[in-house]
């Protein structure tokens, strides 16, 4: 399901967000994404973009496959989810990454939204680990609708080379 809430606000049913100039449908969510920006794997954008999709189209284990979450921590079903999101940038450092999301998700009536894109991003190379850490539970504030960390994980074991990103779900 989609990250907890920082920011509360008011229920919504499913809606489509405006979409920038060049941009194409996102999976089922029925939100609209950057050109070139889809489900998949090959950047984090990708891996955000199919992960919220599958949340907002009830497949969770669709949901799963886009995160590093292991299969004995995948859940059956997901809560019902609405809303919409465009993903807004993306800072790579490594094998770790931070994607920026607009947008709104309410799971069971409890909504969360963003509007400003660099919200929880960070500001320098310096503040790339805190923000990190925050986005996935690991620092001192309670992570919100953005932004969602992603890794990346080697195909062949070699860091760097073939390297599909995934949702980072803290384990």
């Amino acid at each position: 399901s989609a990250p907890a809430a920082s920011q509360p606000a008011a229920s919504q049913p499913a809606a489509t967000a405006s979409s920038p100039a060049a941009s194409q449908p996102a999976g089922d969510g029925g939100s609209t994404q950057p050109a070139g920006v889809h489900p998949g794997h090959d950047t984090p954008a990708d891996a955000v973009d199919g992960y919220l999709a599958a949340a907002l189209a009830g497949d969770a284990k669709l949901m799963c496959s886009y995160s590093n979450a292991s299969a004995s921590d995948c859940p059956a079903t997901i809560p019902h989810e609405t809303g919409n999101f465009t993903v807004a940038s993306t800072v790579v450092s490594g094998d770790q990454a931070l994607v920026a999301i607009t947008g709104s998700f309410c799971e069971d009536g409890n909504c969360v939204s963003n509007a400003n894109p660099a919200t929880g991003m960070p500001s320098s190379t310096d503040s790339f680990a805190v923000a990190f850490m925050t986005a996935t539970g690991s620092g001192t504030a309670t992570p919100g609708l953005s932004p969602i960390a992603c890794v990346a994980v080697p195909i062949y074991g070699v860091a760097g080379e073939n390297e599909l990103w995934y949702v980072d779900i803290p384990q």
